[in-house]
């Protein structure tokens, strides 16, 4: 029997690119002159603003403007102190009143603190500089050549890293621009310096994912034959292959894998429906990971466990099934498919779900021997009126009464063979 089978699919891949726009312009006001760039919060497009000082007299401004919102805070609930004498031990009162905790020594400015230090305007006390992602409220308080003050999404101020590229960033930082021509900064990735990246160890990615080294979520291996010679796959981990005398006394090595008797070494060593190999203990057990442990492409894996997740279309239901598209769900249809007819076409009338009267045709086997009459009912390429699971729908020449014939699509199948895997 011929068979013509049409199978159509499109696959459609959204790809999101996210690129760097412009610069932020420069506005001005009546032609007046703009007051200096304090915000370095990144915008939508990835860029952040200027810094907390790019030039000496920026930098000025922003002490003087910080000074100026401790002072108003000292003011509401009066001065802590007077002089360094009003102040504990290891105390000193600084510019606005508050008694602040002391630095290396005394200072007029930075040159009086030595290599690695600022001098803090207000205490007059020398600190050590501040390192990538501290706190800080000047650029002077930031270690290492170019590093700025600069502001994040959520407000906070911290100590950038002066870089020509990401390369020259630590894992979880990017090299980005706007501080400044010829000024770029290494500064967080994630917008946050309590989150550096994506995840910080593998648990913290979905199962079939593994932390990088860039505190990425990213795929890794599948099996052994994806790592290189002499590696095995382990939990996503191309990791070295075991011997007889390197695995724990309760396990033996198969296959380059530390596994105990009779255990499991991938999901794929348990064939019962619902399991999957718990690789701590090298065991399969119940439940589900993804949805490939289910063994049933109706089931899908939610939350370790295995849920009907609908129909889309005929093939993701059983033998004779069709897909309802308004429920999602398989059902089996109101028609006649397959049933005996004995030469008489009026028992091939379609039920509520056909799409007109089928044909009572004869099967014969190679020897032209008959193998029984059924109904074949008809179908069309669109989902309305697809076959059931297990069918196939057919163009054939059927006698039109005057001698001639006439083409029509049918579900066909050979209706004399049982169906393996049914109930006879």
């Amino acid at each position: 029997m011929r068979i013509r089978t049409w199978v159509g699919g499109l696959l459609v891949l959204l790809t999101v690119v996210f690129g760097l726009g412009c610069e932020g312009e420069e506005s001005s006001n009546d032609g007046a002159a703009s007051a200096p760039e304090v915000s370095n919060a990144p915008s939508q497009n990835g860029e952040f603003g200027g810094t907390g000082g790019e030039s000496a007299e920026s930098q000025s401004d922003a002490e003087t403007a910080r000074t100026g919102e401790e002072q108003n805070a000292t003011l509401e609930s009066g001065p802590e102190c007077e002089s360094t004498e009003d102040c504990e031990a290891e105390k000193v009162c600084d510019c606005v009143g508050k008694c602040v905790g002391a630095g290396l020594l005394a200072c007029q400015e930075d040159i009086n603190c030595g290599s690695g230090n600022y001098c803090d305007s207000c205490s007059k006390q020398c600190f050590p500089k501040k390192e990538l992602c501290e706190s800080c409220g000047v650029d002077g308080e930031c270690l290492g050549t170019g590093s700025k003050c600069v502001s994040l999404q959520n407000g906070e101020s911290i100590c950038g890293q002066g870089c020509l590229s990401d390369v020259g960033c630590p894992v979880g930082y990017s090299c980005k621009s706007g501080f400044g021509e010829g000024n770029s900064q290494c500064v967080p990735e994630s917008g946050m310096c309590g989150t550096l990246g994506e995840c910080e160890q593998d648990d913290d990615c979905p199962i079939t994912q593994i932390c990088s080294s860039d505190l990425l979520c990213v795929d890794g291996c599948k099996d052994d034959e994806s790592c290189p010679t002499g590696l095995v796959c382990e939990v996503g981990r191309c990791i070295e292959a075991c011997t007889d005398t390197s695995c724990p006394e309760d396990k033996i090595c198969v296959e380059g894998h530390c596994t105990v008797e009779g255990g499991c070494i991938t999901s794929a060593d348990c064939p019962e429906p619902v399991t999957y190999c718990d690789l701590s203990i090298s065991l399969c057990v119940p439940g589900c990971q993804v949805d490939s442990d289910c063994k049933s492409a109706g089931l899908e894996c939610v939350n370790e466990s295995c849920e009907a997740k609908g129909c889309l279309a005929n093939f993701y239901c059983g033998f004779g099934e069709v897909c309802d598209l308004n429920s999602g769900q398989c059902v089996t249809p109101d028609v006649p498919h397959c049933e005996e007819c004995s030469g008489n076409t009026s028992a091939c009338e379609g039920g509520a779900g056909a799409i007109g009267s089928g044909e009572c045709v004869t099967l014969q086997d190679e020897n032209g021997q008959e193998k029984g009459s059924f109904c074949w009912m008809p179908c069309s390429t669109g989902p309305e009126g697809a076959c059931p699971q297990g069918y196939s729908c057919e163009e054939l020449d059927l006698p039109d009464g005057g001698g001639g014939s006439s083409p029509a699509l049918l579900c066909t199948r050979d209706c004399s063979s049982p169906v393996v895997g049914l109930d006879p």
